[in-house]
């Protein structure tokens, strides 16, 4: 069989021939583990994130893949496409990434992997995701008509607060805001 040097299928091959001569018993967590293990640059090229996000755009990248060119690195075990995996296996509901929002720093750092600039990192992308999203709706200039509107104003900023909190909006006689 002829083995290409950074195509994943083929790496996998060569390790579990070299693991199918030594271990008669080979389950479905190892093999896992075996992936997992793989360094950045063993994957192939169409596989690594900042390559696929350069060929085919930010929107073809699954979630772990854009936290991970966030992240930028792994550790000496895992790629941080791994230990960003990890990071979205905390989240309890089916939310997408929306629950990062609510992680404080601490508890980003219980995340084997993740230490002091990564968690920032992280909490730090996702601010900016708030603030391009309420400046897009604050820049334009809106006349209010309902409450409705008024809410879609709002949500970005209220969205992901703890507690309950009270806004006035001002409006001048043609119902622009002030």
């Amino acid at each position: 069989m002829l083995y290409f040097p950074n195509c994943l299928f083929c790496i996998l091959v060569i390790k579990l021939r070299y693991i199918e001569k030594r271990c008669k018993n080979i389950t479905v967590g190892f093999l896992q583990e075996l992936y997992y293990n793989l360094k950045m640059k063993d994957m192939p090229l169409c596989e690594r994130p900042y390559e696929k996000l350069e060929k085919y755009g930010p929107e073809m990248l699954s979630n772990a893949e854009l936290l991970a060119v966030v992240i930028r690195t792994g550790n000496r075990n895992e790629t941080s496409v791994a230990i960003t995996q990890r990071i979205l296996a905390m989240n309890r509901a089916d939310g997408g990434m929306a629950f990062l929002h609510d992680l404080s720093l601490e508890e980003l750092r219980t995340t084997k992997g993740i230490g002091r600039v990564k968690a920032i990192q992280i909490k730090a992308v996702m601010e900016i995701s708030k603030r391009v999203s309420s400046a897009f709706i604050m820049n334009n200039k809106v006349a209010v008509k309902s409450p409705e509107e008024v809410s879609k104003l709002l949500m970005e900023e209220l969205r992901y607060m703890k507690k309950e909190v009270f806004k006035i909006i001002l409006l001048n006689t043609k119902n622009y805001i002030i």
